[in-house]
């Protein structure tokens, strides 16, 4: 490939000072020869020079005429422009065959699309350590260079496939681990990564209240923390291997727990084993009790110790436990009428449950007499299969169904209810229509053209006036934060006729999650999942119209 320029300047070979460079850069951006997916060529070798405001105008062109790569190569080039970071849009960028001995920072921090760079056959002695930004690079070639270690920050590519270092004297990885290939460097560089500083504490936001508080307050987290057998490097490539390891995570997990001073506990993902033999004798110490419920599928295993479920834990100086309810959707689904055909197939084939608790409120010393309040808390991991709305909405319409049937089983008018858990579902879909409206209309898209039999004629709803618990304070940015996904999925909701918010955790901005340099788990967040905290306040009978 050659580069060539047609311009007032002289040719582009005379500008080795950076200082040239980046006079020219400040003024004007370069428009190389441009490379379709389909390696159609939207620009003639000759280079055009556009001035800024003519570059940035391209974006609103027809995409047809848009360019992603960009060829520098065999141009004799010692040095690259910083500005060269200008061009975000860029996914291939060939700088091989030249002199060049450095590269600049920019190309890192700038190019965040870059998925191919080839510096092959230049004279490279180092790489910058900004390099751990261009976490979309999936081939990087740099053969027959002067290079003799890689920085362990490449150890944060792990999208990375392919990685040429022929021709080089690399040392550092040892030649035993360059020979193993991309991934293997990668996962030995990633092992040694400095873990980056927290961020700060969480902030708490108070609900902005008509009226002072009642006695009956306490706080609920709900925290899908990640079962021991999910935490491996292929689902999570990003994420130093000790790290990954139960041992490593389990007591970051209840140190976050505990500082959030929660009375009612809601987790997900929790197996058998962590529940008997870490979360009950950790949590019991601490003044709580626990009742755990696994997936419907350790019903048919011989040793069920490593299949995960729910949990709900409970202070029991404010709380005693007067009933617990499992509900397994499989069967609900059969209980339901569900017509024989896909959408039975598509809900008896995934073992989601929920687990409820009927809880009484415990009286403070020196307070009446009266009949204890009560509470019911349901704690749910709906399943996470985006292609199948469908089984999520189903899932969290057959337990509405069966909270509605428990609370009338109680006999008590406005029984405050709450709902927390990983309903792996974002604001847009159905599931969170229905839990915020009540009801889902039979033409949302995500019903996926499945017969449901009555629910697909007249669609799903229920009669409980819920809220998003962080609805007119502030909005979580994400909750979840694993791979190349980054959203909401997490939620406690309640009874707005019989609870009411006096406050929650602030969580941290996608800005600030971006700062840890990688998804999660990490060395500070212990879960792809990061925990959401609220405060309530039972409303007694006098103010529940209020």
């Amino acid at each position: 490939r050659s580069f060539a320029m047609h311009s007032p300047y002289s040719s582009m070979n005379e500008y080795d000072n950076p200082n040239q460079w980046g006079s020219m850069d400040s003024d004007y951006m370069y428009q190389s020869r441009g490379y379709m997916p389909q390696q159609t060529e939207k620009y003639p070798p000759t280079h055009m020079l556009l001035t800024r405001s003519e570059y940035e105008n391209q974006k609103d062109n027809d995409p047809s005429t848009a360019w992603y790569g960009l060829d520098m190569s065999d141009g004799g080039f010692r040095t690259i422009p910083g500005a060269i970071g200008n061009f975000t849009h860029l996914t291939s960028l060939y700088l091989l065959k030249n002199k060049l001995t450095n590269l600049p920072a920019t190309i890192f921090t700038g190019l965040v699309n870059l998925t191919l760079l080839d510096v092959s056959y230049n004279q490279l002695t180092k790489l910058p350590t900004e390099i751990e930004n261009a976490q979309q690079l999936q081939k990087l070639l740099l053969s027959n260079n002067n290079l003799t270690s890689l920085p362990v920050e490449m150890g944060r590519l792990w999208r990375l496939k392919t990685l040429s270092l022929d021709g080089n004297r690399v040392n550092d990885p040892p030649p035993q681990i360059v020979q193993g290939g991309a991934q293997r460097i990668v996962s030995y560089l990633r092992d040694k990564v400095p873990p980056v500083p927290p961020l700060p504490a969480r902030k708490w936001k108070a609900a902005q209240l008509e009226q002072t508080t009642g006695p009956l307050k306490f706080k609920v987290i709900t925290y899908n923390v990640l079962a021991e057998s999910y935490a491996t490097e292929e689902q999570h490539p990003y994420t130093p291997a000790q790290v990954l390891q139960w041992d490593s995570r389990k007591f970051k997990i209840l140190e976050q727990i505990l500082e959030s001073g929660a009375d009612l506990i809601c987790l997900q993902e929790v197996e058998q084993r962590q529940f008997q033999h870490f979360f009950v004798p950790q949590l019991q110490k601490r003044g709580f009790e626990g009742i755990h419920k696994l997936k419907t599928r350790a019903k048919t295993m011989n040793d069920p110790s490593s299949v995960d479920g729910c949990s709900i834990f409970f202070r029991t100086s404010k709380f005693r436990l007067e009933q617990k309810i499992e509900l397994e959707y499989q069967s609900l689904a059969i209980h339901n009428n569900i017509p024989t055909g896909p959408g039975l197939d598509r809900t008896i084939r995934r073992d989601n449950i929920a687990l409820v608790a009927v809880l009484q409120i415990v009286a403070e010393k020196g307070r009446s007499k009266s009949p204890a309040r009560r509470i019911i808390l349901c704690n749910t991991h709906i399943h996470w299969d985006p292609s199948e709305a469908d089984v999520k909405l189903m899932q969290v319409q057959f337990m509405l169904r069966e909270l509605d049937n428990i609370t009338q089983q109680k006999n008590e008018n406005n029984m405050p209810l709450l709902i927390a858990g990983d309903f792996n579902s974002e604001p847009s879909n159905a599931v969170y229509s229905l839990l915020n409206s009540g009801k889902v209309d039979p033409t949302h898209r995500d019903w996926n053209g499945t017969n449901y039999g009555t629910f697909s004629r007249d669609g799903c709803s229920h009669r409980f006036k819920l809220k998003n618990c962080f609805d007119g304070i502030c909005q979580p940015e994400f909750t979840n934060f694993n791979g190349d996904f980054m959203g909401v999925l997490d939620y406690i909701w309640y009874t707005s006729d019989s609870i009411r918010v006096v406050g929650v955790s602030e969580t941290p901005s996608k800005e600030e999650i971006l700062t840890q340099k990688s998804p999660l788990p990490n060395t500070n967040y212990p879960s792809d999942h990061i925990y959401l905290l609220a405060e309530f306040e039972v409303l007694s009978n006098k103010r529940r119209g209020n």
